[in-house]
């Protein structure tokens, strides 16, 4: 196992793991026969526990087990907050696990406005997540300047 979760860039060891999933809207369930192969990590919130997240392999769909969970890197979320430091902002789980869960992934984008409430800068990993942190930010009193690898955006 440990040799095809290094071809998947996952190095770094749990708590993450590889399932079968459902989708079903924002939440998915296990599944004996089919669906689709995920990454499944855990999302905390004030450091409990609060639901899984699962990340599609192909497509990189991601929902929650329950629909409670926000964010991943919470504890990255509150630190740039507090610090008013940058915040590093992964598309994906899967790219989130690869950078050693450093820094945070929005996994519900409708309620993704809490996430950036008091962050100042976002470290996008590439354009396509700071347009939808523009479009999800934009509106705000004090929107975030964003940033992606090597050149700035707004």
């Amino acid at each position: 196992m440990g040799g095809l979760l290094a071809s998947l860039g996952l190095t770094q060891g749990p708590p993450f793991g590889i399932d079968w999933v459902a989708f079903h809207g924002v939440t998915y369930e296990p599944v004996q026969d089919g669906g689709d192969a995920c990454l499944i990590v855990p999302v905390f919130e004030d450091g409990c526990l609060v639901d899984l997240a699962a990340c599609a392999y192909r497509g990189r769909r991601i929902a929650t087990r329950r629909h409670v969970g926000l964010a991943l890197g919470e504890r990255f979320i509150a630190r740039a907050v507090a610090k008013q430091a940058r915040l590093r902002l992964f598309a994906d789980p899967w790219r989130w696990v690869r950078a050693g869960r450093r820094g945070a992934v929005v996994l519900d984008w409708s309620r993704a406005a809490l996430v950036f409430d008091g962050i100042h800068e976002v470290d996008c990993d590439d354009a396509s997540l700071a347009r939808r942190v523009h479009a999800t930010t934009r509106r705000m009193a004090d929107p975030p300047r964003l940033f992606i690898p090597n050149r700035r955006t707004h």
